[in-house]
């Protein structure tokens, strides 16, 4: 009977790795169709207007944020920070990469949060041609939130208008943002996307740059409330003087409620023409060579507990198949703690962040002496292997 639970549960947690990892894939394979659509936005057919007559303080914020030079024409935004899923929630840590384009306006934003070991969630919010979305994933599998619709719309919108703070060119280009005055220290901006119009007033403190921006927003129960984002540490970046931190809060009935802390790793301008193959890609680093020794070692350390477990999981229908149950079960016993610590480290060896220390390549090999096609499947591939060969052994032992 202890055999037959054993058994249970190794195919139960192959299973399971299975399903996580295809999901993590599908999902990653949606990101990246998603990226594309919104980079393959035709731009607006008008020609892009000279300055126009912009309030006191809005004038003022151009000339030190922008100055001459040039309209951004796609941004990609990677950051760290930290999220509470509600008023009462503990903040917990959070990364995001984010892609904005110009002409028309547009953005798209995947995060991910560890609540718990092995835990995660991913979420990803998204505006194009002035249609929002927003997508929730508990472990890249369990839907948790999947909306759209004119209220996600407006919301999006509006969370682009804030954001356009990181490529201020375009908050300058009539087409699609108008500006109206309020008085010497606050405006109104107004972003049209897609026959849709969304407002919000920016606050301007004495250095000229923007203290924060508020609208009112529906939330995701359908109520408009005050909401708005706050912006710190100015930095001049490309030519551009950007905020590398932001705060976004709800006025609710019970109080002021701070979800969002953004503070920005580093931002990429004006991308090449087809930036994004992989949604891996989106989140990580563009390739570089690094011939670092400890580097080297680390991924000769990576490949040869690789070949350990592989060697294992291929071992375990054959011993079994020559009666060796014991010597089977032990092998899926030993790639089963590799099981539990790729799951309590959001399906990732720990080598790999040890090894990302030394380079910023992030191809699918880069920790690993493998050709980079099975790299990126391994998972997959010897997780079936792996779930095949405990069942295989499971039906032999039980017919024995």
């Amino acid at each position: 009977m202890a055999w037959l639970l054993f058994f249970v549960v190794l195919a139960l947690a192959g299973a399971l790795g299975i399903v996580v990892n295809v999901s993590r894939l599908r999902f990653e394979r949606r990101v990246a169709v998603e990226m594309r659509a919104l980079l393959a936005v035709p731009p607006s057919v008008v020609p892009q207007p000279g300055f126009a007559k912009l309030p006191l303080p809005v004038a003022r914020y151009r000339q030190i944020a922008v100055g001459d030079r040039a309209p951004v024409r796609t941004l990609r935004m990677r950051h760290g920070g930290s999220f509470r899923t509600s008023p009462t929630a503990e903040a917990v840590p959070i990364q995001g990469t984010q892609l904005f384009t110009a002409d028309p306006p547009g953005f798209h934003w995947i995060g991910r949060i560890r609540m718990a070991p092995g835990v995660w969630i991913d979420a990803r919010d998204m505006s194009v041609a002035g249609e929002g979305s927003m997508r929730v994933l508990l472990d890249d599998t369990v839907p948790l939130v999947d909306a759209r619709g004119p209220e996600l719309d407006q919301g999006s919108a509006l969370r682009l208008l804030a954001e356009m703070a990181w490529y201020p060119t375009s908050l300058f280009d009539a087409r699609s943002v108008t500006w109206s005055a309020i008085d010497a220290d606050h405006a109104r901006a107004t972003l049209r996307l897609g026959g849709r119009e969304v407002s919000g007033v920016f606050e301007f403190g004495p250095d000229g740059l923007p203290l924060r921006m508020t609208a009112e927003r529906f939330t995701d129960k359908g109520e408009l409330r005050p909401w708005g984002g706050a912006y710190r540490d100015w930095r001049v970046v490309s030519g551009m003087r950007v905020p590398f931190e932001a705060e976004v809060t709800w006025q609710l009935e019970s109080g002021p409620y701070t979800y969002a802390h953004w503070i920005v790793d580093s931002m990429e301008y004006d991308l090449p023409a087809a930036p994004v193959a992989t949604a891996a890609a989106m989140r990580e680093r563009l390739p570089t060579v690094v011939t670092s020794p400890a580097l080297k070692a680390i991924k000769a350390a990576h490949t040869m507990a690789w070949a350990l477990f592989a060697g294992c999981i291929l071992a375990i229908p054959l011993v079994s198949w020559r009666g060796g149950h014991g010597a089977a079960a032990s092998l899926a016993a030993i790639v089963a703690v590799e099981v539990v610590v790729l799951a309590l480290n959001r399906g990732r060896c720990p080598l790999t962040a040890v090894a990302a220390r030394y380079t910023d390549d992030r191809r699918a090999n880069f920790d690993i002496f493998l050709p980079e096609w099975l790299a990126k499947h391994n998972k997959l591939v010897f997780g079936t292997l792996y779930f095949a060969g405990v069942a295989f052994a499971f039906a032999r032992w039980v017919r024995t």
